[in-house]
């Protein structure tokens, strides 16, 4: 059985041992010898390790055998950003790895930083290393590149304390729907380029950049052309109707998701949504849905049909299951069994107000 538990004095010496497994070796490359941990550059991560502020961890264990480790420290090493943010090791053993250990160490890890009443926790990663997509997933955004490797920084705030199994409602408040516009091109950006890291099957379609055609990003002015023609005729759309994409906006300020109302009913639904990777799994797809059905209401639409994309996706189910939804049918399209749900707005009241 896997258990994740807080650091002990006890621990201290083995984290030489997941120090020497934390150190990227590029593809082709001989592991490094043992004693590259005793470089100074190195060993600074966990040299008299607990006597320092910002010295924090979780040890992953296997049936009792530890496997992985992660922890924080405060110090001027390769990821430092200030003396207010502890820098973040991380290492499970290879023989341990793609198993989830990773994200469970991380989790549990951001847990304790937030008791603690830290903000934002940074790590430095060799731009090589395949775990840049890992961190990306997890919220960190990269904020300074160097030469070979990025800073990535994540602030806590985003995440929600064990205390309390539900975002509350001040904080689903803090979610508004825009349509997109010329000040929203930085963040836009931003989002993006950490999106595409991750995924490449961004949903709802869309929100991508990227033209086939023109296998080249579509400049955003161009992209703002594409989403007003598409609000009033839906020329471009395999539907030809025309639909209204939405960011999700939290704060006034940061893109959290999208969702895409079609102005009338498609074989595949009314609306088509998505939330950006390190935001999932926050509730905040069950508030922008009911934000959208806001908008459903206001153009005279009492009837809203959703077909997630799949039957297995069972985070988009329940989103719409939180809104009132029921399963009316199934159909098959290009060869997939699509569930399709029905919210019925007459005589309700959307929750969420804005």
């Amino acid at each position: 059985m896997l258990v994740i538990r807080q650091i002990i004095e006890k621990d201290y010496k083995i984290l030489e041992e997941f120090l020497y497994w934390s150190i990227f070796t590029p593809p082709g490359f001989n592991l490094p010898e043992r004693n590259v941990i005793c470089h100074p550059s190195i060993r600074i991560y966990i040299d008299k390790f607990g006597s320092k502020k910002g010295d924090n961890g979780v040890i992953a264990e296997l049936d009792g055998v530890p496997v992985g480790a992660a922890w924080t420290r405060i110090i001027p090493a390769f990821g430092h950003i200030d003396y207010n943010t502890p820098e973040l090791a991380i290492s499970v053993l290879p023989q341990y790895r793609s198993r989830g250990i990773g994200s469970e160490l991380m989790n549990e890890l951001f847990q304790s930083l937030l008791k603690k009443s830290y903000k934002q926790t940074s790590l430095a990663v060799q731009k090589e290393n395949q775990a840049v997509n890992f961190y990306l997933r997890l919220g960190y955004n990269i904020v300074k590149e160097k030469e070979e490797e990025y800073i990535m920084l994540k602030s806590l705030s985003t995440i929600t304390n064990r205390n309390h199994n539900y975002i509350n409602n001040n904080a689903l408040n803090s979610l508004a729907l825009e349509i997109p516009n010329l000040t929203h091109q930085l963040e836009y950006e931003r989002i993006m380029d950490n999106w595409e890291h991750i995924e490449g099957n961004i949903q709802p379609e869309l929100m991508r950049r990227y033209s086939k055609k023109k296998n080249a990003n579509i400049p955003f002015e161009k992209w703002l052309e594409y989403c007003e023609d598409d609000r009033t005729t839906g020329s471009m759309l395999s539907t030809h109707v025309p639909c209204t994409l939405y960011f999700c906006i939290k704060d006034q300020k940061e893109i959290i998701g999208s969702i895409v109302l079609n102005h009338a009913d498609t074989h595949r639904g009314h609306l088509h949504a998505g939330i950006v990777p390190w935001h999932r799994g926050k509730g905040y797809g069950t508030a922008m849905l009911a934000l959208a059905l806001k908008k459903c209401r206001e153009k005279g639409i009492m009837k809203v049909h959703i077909t997630p994309n799949s039957k297995e996706n069972s985070a988009a189910i329940q989103t719409i299951l939180n809104n009132g939804g029921i399963l009316i049918d199934e159909f098959i399209d290009d060869g997939c069994i699509i569930s399709r749900y029905e919210i019925d707005l007459s005589g309700t009241n959307i929750a969420l107000s804005k």
